[in-house]
Protein backbone atom coordinates (compact mmCIF):
# COMPACT_ATOMS: atom_id res chain seq x y z
CA UNK A 1 0.00 0.00 0.00
CA UNK A 2 1.59 3.23 -1.11
CA UNK A 3 2.16 6.04 1.36
CA UNK A 4 3.39 9.43 0.28
CA UNK A 5 4.14 12.55 2.18
CA UNK A 6 2.37 15.67 0.93
CA UNK A 7 3.67 18.39 3.18
CA UNK A 8 6.00 19.15 6.08
CA UNK A 9 6.05 22.70 7.31
CA UNK A 10 8.90 22.74 9.84
CA UNK A 11 9.07 22.35 13.59
CA UNK A 12 5.72 22.08 15.38
CA UNK A 13 3.75 21.50 12.15
CA UNK A 14 1.74 18.37 11.38
CA UNK A 15 2.74 15.97 8.63
CA UNK A 16 -0.10 14.96 6.34
CA UNK A 17 -0.02 11.73 4.32
CA UNK A 18 -2.33 9.40 2.50
CA UNK A 19 -2.22 5.61 2.83
CA UNK A 20 -4.36 4.53 -0.09
CA UNK A 21 -7.66 6.28 0.64
CA UNK A 22 -6.95 6.57 4.38
CA UNK A 23 -5.72 9.84 5.93
CA UNK A 24 -2.70 9.94 8.25
CA UNK A 25 -1.58 12.91 10.35
CA UNK A 26 1.48 11.41 11.98
CA UNK A 27 0.93 10.66 15.70
CA UNK A 28 -2.19 12.87 15.80
CA UNK A 29 -4.58 10.79 13.70
CA UNK A 30 -4.35 7.72 11.49
CA UNK A 31 -6.80 5.40 9.83
CA UNK A 32 -5.60 2.17 8.23
CA UNK A 33 -6.71 -1.20 6.94
CA UNK A 34 -5.84 -4.33 8.94
CA UNK A 35 -3.13 -6.43 7.30
CA UNK A 36 -4.00 -9.97 8.52
CA UNK A 37 -7.77 -9.76 8.15
CA UNK A 38 -10.53 -7.58 6.77
CA UNK A 39 -11.24 -4.53 8.89
CA UNK A 40 -10.13 -1.05 9.79
CA UNK A 41 -8.26 0.60 12.63
CA UNK A 42 -7.97 4.12 13.96
CA UNK A 43 -5.37 5.72 16.24
CA UNK A 44 -5.32 9.28 17.55
CA UNK A 45 -3.38 11.44 19.99
CA UNK A 46 -0.44 9.04 20.02
CA UNK A 47 -1.17 6.13 22.37
CA UNK A 48 -4.27 7.70 23.97
CA UNK A 49 -7.01 6.56 21.56
CA UNK A 50 -7.49 3.51 19.37
CA UNK A 51 -10.34 1.75 17.63
CA UNK A 52 -10.34 -1.51 15.65
CA UNK A 53 -13.20 -3.13 13.78
CA UNK A 54 -12.34 -6.61 12.52
CA UNK A 55 -14.10 -9.76 11.41
CA UNK A 56 -16.71 -10.35 14.10
CA UNK A 57 -15.09 -8.20 16.80
CA UNK A 58 -14.53 -4.58 17.74
CA UNK A 59 -12.41 -2.80 20.32
CA UNK A 60 -11.64 0.74 21.31
CA UNK A 61 -9.94 2.47 24.18
CA UNK A 62 -8.74 5.64 25.85
CA UNK A 63 -5.63 4.32 27.64
CA UNK A 64 -5.17 4.22 30.56
CA UNK A 65 -8.75 5.23 31.43
CA UNK A 66 -10.98 2.90 29.43
CA UNK A 67 -10.76 -0.11 27.12
CA UNK A 68 -13.53 -2.23 25.59
CA UNK A 69 -13.46 -5.36 23.41
CA UNK A 70 -16.49 -7.23 22.07
CA UNK A 71 -16.23 -10.52 20.17
CA UNK A 72 -19.49 -11.41 18.47
CA UNK A 73 -18.38 -14.90 17.43
CA UNK A 74 -17.32 -15.97 20.92
CA UNK A 75 -20.04 -13.83 22.58
CA UNK A 76 -17.53 -12.23 24.95
CA UNK A 77 -17.25 -8.68 26.29
CA UNK A 78 -14.32 -7.23 28.27
CA UNK A 79 -14.22 -3.71 29.74
CA UNK A 80 -11.39 -2.23 31.82
CA UNK A 81 -11.44 1.04 33.75
CA UNK A 82 -8.33 2.93 34.86
CA UNK A 83 -5.92 0.23 33.68
CA UNK A 84 -7.40 -2.79 35.44
CA UNK A 85 -8.46 -0.90 38.59
CA UNK A 86 -11.99 -2.04 37.75
CA UNK A 87 -13.06 -4.56 35.11
CA UNK A 88 -16.13 -6.25 33.67
CA UNK A 89 -15.92 -9.54 31.77
CA UNK A 90 -18.72 -11.55 30.21
CA UNK A 91 -18.57 -14.92 28.45
CA UNK A 92 -22.00 -15.96 27.21
CA UNK A 93 -24.39 -15.88 30.20
CA UNK A 94 -21.55 -15.73 32.76
CA UNK A 95 -20.15 -12.40 33.92
CA UNK A 96 -17.91 -10.81 36.56
CA UNK A 97 -17.37 -7.24 37.75
CA UNK A 98 -14.48 -6.52 40.10
CA UNK A 99 -12.96 -3.44 41.67
CA UNK A 100 -9.27 -3.99 42.46
CA UNK A 101 -10.16 -7.65 43.28
CA UNK A 102 -11.55 -6.43 46.61
CA UNK A 103 -15.18 -5.91 45.58
CA UNK A 104 -16.66 -8.29 43.02
CA UNK A 105 -19.96 -9.49 41.61
CA UNK A 106 -20.19 -12.50 39.31
CA UNK A 107 -22.79 -14.81 37.82
CA UNK A 108 -22.26 -18.35 36.54
CA UNK A 109 -24.14 -21.43 35.35
CA UNK A 110 -23.70 -24.95 36.71
CA UNK A 111 -23.63 -28.15 34.65
CA UNK A 112 -27.32 -28.54 35.59
CA UNK A 113 -27.97 -25.06 34.04
CA UNK A 114 -28.67 -23.54 37.43
CA UNK A 115 -27.71 -19.92 37.95
CA UNK A 116 -25.33 -18.80 40.72
CA UNK A 117 -24.77 -15.20 41.86
CA UNK A 118 -21.74 -14.35 43.99
CA UNK A 119 -20.80 -11.20 45.89
CA UNK A 120 -17.45 -10.68 47.64
CA UNK A 121 -16.09 -7.86 49.76
CA UNK A 122 -12.63 -9.32 50.33
CA UNK A 123 -11.63 -10.40 52.93
CA UNK A 124 -14.68 -9.56 55.07
CA UNK A 125 -17.89 -10.74 53.40
CA UNK A 126 -18.68 -13.63 51.02
CA UNK A 127 -22.13 -14.45 49.68
CA UNK A 128 -23.63 -16.84 47.11
CA UNK A 129 -27.23 -17.21 45.99
CA UNK A 130 -28.25 -19.99 43.61
CA UNK A 131 -31.30 -21.44 41.85
CA UNK A 132 -30.36 -24.52 43.88
CA UNK A 133 -30.70 -23.53 47.59
CA UNK A 134 -28.18 -26.23 48.55
CA UNK A 135 -25.42 -24.02 47.09
CA UNK A 136 -26.36 -20.89 49.06
CA UNK A 137 -23.88 -19.61 51.64
CA UNK A 138 -22.98 -16.49 53.64
CA UNK A 139 -19.69 -15.84 55.41
CA UNK A 140 -18.46 -12.94 57.55
CA UNK A 141 -14.81 -12.99 58.57
CA UNK A 142 -13.78 -13.59 61.33
CA UNK A 143 -17.11 -14.31 63.06
CA UNK A 144 -18.83 -17.03 61.04
CA UNK A 145 -18.34 -18.58 57.65
CA UNK A 146 -19.81 -21.24 55.38
CA UNK A 147 -18.53 -21.37 51.80
CA UNK A 148 -18.60 -23.90 48.99
CA UNK A 149 -16.10 -24.41 46.17
CA UNK A 150 -13.72 -21.68 47.31
CA UNK A 151 -9.96 -21.61 48.13
CA UNK A 152 -9.50 -25.10 46.60
CA UNK A 153 -11.98 -26.70 49.02
CA UNK A 154 -15.39 -28.25 48.37
CA UNK A 155 -16.70 -26.78 51.62
CA UNK A 156 -15.30 -24.45 54.26
CA UNK A 157 -16.75 -23.46 57.66
CA UNK A 158 -15.42 -21.40 60.54
CA UNK A 159 -16.47 -19.87 63.85
CA UNK A 160 -14.32 -17.03 65.24
CA UNK A 161 -11.53 -17.67 62.72
CA UNK A 162 -8.86 -18.97 63.40
CA UNK A 163 -10.15 -20.62 66.61
CA UNK A 164 -12.22 -23.19 64.68
CA UNK A 165 -12.07 -23.92 60.94
CA UNK A 166 -13.49 -27.00 59.18
CA UNK A 167 -12.65 -27.82 55.56
CA UNK A 168 -13.79 -30.61 53.26
CA UNK A 169 -12.18 -31.79 50.05
CA UNK A 170 -14.02 -34.75 48.53
CA UNK A 171 -14.45 -37.17 51.46
CA UNK A 172 -11.65 -35.76 53.64
CA UNK A 173 -12.79 -33.50 56.51
CA UNK A 174 -10.27 -31.51 58.57
CA UNK A 175 -11.21 -29.84 61.86
CA UNK A 176 -8.69 -27.12 62.78
CA UNK A 177 -8.41 -25.65 66.26
CA UNK A 178 -6.27 -22.52 66.55
CA UNK A 179 -5.29 -22.87 62.90
CA UNK A 180 -2.63 -24.06 62.04
CA UNK A 181 -1.56 -25.45 65.41
CA UNK A 182 -3.88 -28.45 65.88
CA UNK A 183 -6.17 -30.44 63.60
CA UNK A 184 -8.12 -33.71 63.42
CA UNK A 185 -8.68 -35.32 60.02
CA UNK A 186 -10.99 -38.13 58.91
CA UNK A 187 -12.37 -39.58 55.70
CA UNK A 188 -12.79 -42.84 53.81
CA UNK A 189 -10.34 -45.20 55.59
CA UNK A 190 -8.48 -42.09 56.77
CA UNK A 191 -7.56 -40.97 60.28
CA UNK A 192 -4.98 -38.40 61.37
CA UNK A 193 -4.06 -35.58 63.70
CA UNK A 194 -1.26 -33.08 64.21
CA UNK A 195 0.07 -30.70 66.84
CA UNK A 196 2.25 -28.47 64.68
CA UNK A 197 5.24 -28.23 64.68
CA UNK A 198 5.79 -30.96 67.28
CA UNK A 199 4.11 -34.10 65.91
CA UNK A 200 1.71 -35.29 63.23
CA UNK A 201 0.35 -38.76 62.37
CA UNK A 202 -1.90 -39.84 59.50
CA UNK A 203 -3.01 -43.28 58.24
CA UNK A 204 -5.12 -44.21 55.23
CA UNK A 205 -6.24 -47.70 54.30
CA UNK A 206 -6.75 -49.21 50.86
CA UNK A 207 -9.70 -47.62 48.99
CA UNK A 208 -11.39 -47.95 45.61
CA UNK A 209 -12.44 -45.29 43.12
CA UNK A 210 -13.97 -45.14 39.64
CA UNK A 211 -11.81 -43.46 37.00
CA UNK A 212 -12.95 -41.43 33.98
CA UNK A 213 -13.32 -44.64 31.93
CA UNK A 214 -15.77 -46.07 34.45
CA UNK A 215 -13.26 -48.62 35.69
CA UNK A 216 -12.65 -49.41 39.36
CA UNK A 217 -9.07 -48.91 40.54
CA UNK A 218 -7.30 -49.25 43.87
CA UNK A 219 -5.81 -46.31 45.78
CA UNK A 220 -2.90 -47.52 47.90
CA UNK A 221 -2.77 -47.14 51.66
CA UNK A 222 -0.23 -44.87 53.35
CA UNK A 223 1.27 -43.86 56.69
CA UNK A 224 2.72 -40.35 57.12
CA UNK A 225 4.35 -39.04 60.30
CA UNK A 226 6.45 -36.04 61.28
CA UNK A 227 8.23 -34.98 64.44
CA UNK A 228 9.60 -31.48 65.00
CA UNK A 229 8.50 -30.84 61.45
CA UNK A 230 10.01 -30.54 59.03
CA UNK A 231 13.15 -31.98 60.63
CA UNK A 232 12.03 -35.60 61.14
CA UNK A 233 9.61 -37.10 58.61
CA UNK A 234 8.56 -40.66 57.79
CA UNK A 235 6.21 -41.81 55.07
CA UNK A 236 5.15 -45.14 53.59
CA UNK A 237 2.95 -44.67 50.53
CA UNK A 238 1.16 -46.98 48.08
CA UNK A 239 1.47 -49.85 50.55
CA UNK A 240 1.24 -53.36 49.05
CA UNK A 241 1.30 -52.02 45.46
CA UNK A 242 4.05 -52.04 42.78
CA UNK A 243 4.56 -48.28 43.41
CA UNK A 244 5.25 -48.71 47.15
CA UNK A 245 7.69 -46.05 48.45
CA UNK A 246 9.33 -45.55 51.87
CA UNK A 247 10.89 -42.23 52.86
CA UNK A 248 12.77 -41.29 56.03
CA UNK A 249 14.29 -37.89 56.73
CA UNK A 250 16.37 -36.62 59.67
CA UNK A 251 17.24 -33.23 58.24
CA UNK A 252 19.80 -31.97 57.57
CA UNK A 253 21.81 -35.07 58.51
CA UNK A 254 20.22 -37.93 56.57
CA UNK A 255 17.53 -38.70 53.97
CA UNK A 256 16.57 -41.95 52.26
CA UNK A 257 13.99 -43.17 49.77
CA UNK A 258 13.39 -46.81 48.94
CA UNK A 259 11.15 -48.23 46.20
CA UNK A 260 11.10 -51.00 43.64
CA UNK A 261 12.38 -48.69 40.90
CA UNK A 262 14.74 -46.34 42.74
CA UNK A 263 16.83 -45.98 45.90
CA UNK A 264 18.21 -42.62 47.03
CA UNK A 265 20.40 -41.83 50.03
CA UNK A 266 21.66 -38.40 51.13
CA UNK A 267 24.06 -37.44 53.92
CA UNK A 268 24.26 -33.82 55.08
CA UNK A 269 21.27 -33.04 52.87
CA UNK A 270 21.42 -32.05 50.06
CA UNK A 271 25.18 -32.30 49.44
CA UNK A 272 26.33 -35.96 49.46
CA UNK A 273 23.98 -38.21 47.52
CA UNK A 274 23.84 -41.69 46.06
CA UNK A 275 21.10 -42.77 43.62
CA UNK A 276 20.49 -46.28 42.30
CA UNK A 277 17.86 -45.84 39.58
CA UNK A 278 17.01 -49.37 38.47
CA UNK A 279 14.08 -48.22 36.35
CA UNK A 280 16.24 -45.97 34.12
CA UNK A 281 19.42 -48.02 34.54
CA UNK A 282 22.11 -45.87 36.15
CA UNK A 283 23.88 -45.06 39.43
CA UNK A 284 24.79 -41.51 40.42
CA UNK A 285 27.07 -39.98 43.07
CA UNK A 286 27.02 -36.34 44.21
CA UNK A 287 30.23 -35.42 46.14
CA UNK A 288 29.08 -32.75 46.87
CA UNK A 289 25.90 -32.23 44.86
CA UNK A 290 25.38 -30.18 42.69
CA UNK A 291 29.05 -29.19 42.19
CA UNK A 292 30.57 -32.64 41.57
CA UNK A 293 28.28 -35.29 40.07
CA UNK A 294 29.14 -38.62 38.40
CA UNK A 295 26.72 -41.14 36.91
CA UNK A 296 27.31 -44.50 35.24
CA UNK A 297 24.93 -46.88 33.51
CA UNK A 298 23.11 -47.51 30.22
CA UNK A 299 20.40 -45.02 31.18
CA UNK A 300 22.77 -42.13 31.96
CA UNK A 301 26.48 -41.42 31.88
CA UNK A 302 27.63 -38.10 33.33
CA UNK A 303 30.52 -36.26 34.90
CA UNK A 304 30.45 -32.72 36.25
CA UNK A 305 32.87 -30.59 38.24
CA UNK A 306 31.20 -27.20 38.24
CA UNK A 307 32.15 -24.65 36.96
CA UNK A 308 35.11 -26.26 35.16
CA UNK A 309 33.68 -29.19 33.24
CA UNK A 310 30.47 -31.08 32.62
CA UNK A 311 29.23 -33.79 30.24
CA UNK A 312 26.16 -36.04 30.24
CA UNK A 313 24.59 -38.33 27.66
CA UNK A 314 22.11 -41.14 27.16
CA UNK A 315 20.63 -42.81 24.08
CA UNK A 316 18.82 -39.67 22.90
CA UNK A 317 20.52 -36.60 24.43
CA UNK A 318 24.04 -35.25 24.94
CA UNK A 319 25.14 -32.07 26.75
CA UNK A 320 28.57 -30.76 27.69
CA UNK A 321 30.49 -27.66 28.77
CA UNK A 322 34.09 -26.76 29.63
CA UNK A 323 35.65 -23.56 30.99
CA UNK A 324 38.99 -22.37 29.54
CA UNK A 325 41.56 -20.30 31.35
CA UNK A 326 42.76 -18.73 28.06
CA UNK A 327 40.63 -15.54 27.70
CA UNK A 328 41.14 -15.51 23.92
CA UNK A 329 39.95 -19.06 23.40
CA UNK A 330 36.32 -19.50 22.39
CA UNK A 331 36.30 -23.23 21.62
CA UNK A 332 38.90 -25.97 21.78
CA UNK A 333 39.65 -28.63 19.23
CA UNK A 334 36.96 -30.94 20.54
CA UNK A 335 34.30 -28.24 20.19
CA UNK A 336 33.71 -27.58 23.90
CA UNK A 337 32.25 -24.13 24.44
CA UNK A 338 34.14 -21.62 26.59
CA UNK A 339 32.26 -20.46 29.75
Amino acid sequence: MARWLLTGLGLGSACFALAGDEPAFGPFYQRFKLTLEAGRGTEAAGPFYYETIGEGYSEWGLPPFYARRYDEKADTLAIDFLWMLASYNRIGPESKFSFFELLSFNTSRSLEDEGDRHFTLFPIYFQSRSDNPARNYTAVLPFYGHMRNRVMRDELKWVMFPFYVQSRKKDVVTDNYLLPLFHLRHGDQLRGWQLWPLIGLEHKGLTLRTNVLGETEEIGAYDKNFYLGPLVMKSHTDIDTPEEVRQNAYLPFYYEQRSRARDETTWLWPFFTYIDDRDRGYRQWGVPYPFAVFARGPGKTAGRVWPLYGEAHNDTLRTRFRCHLDPESRTNRTGYARC
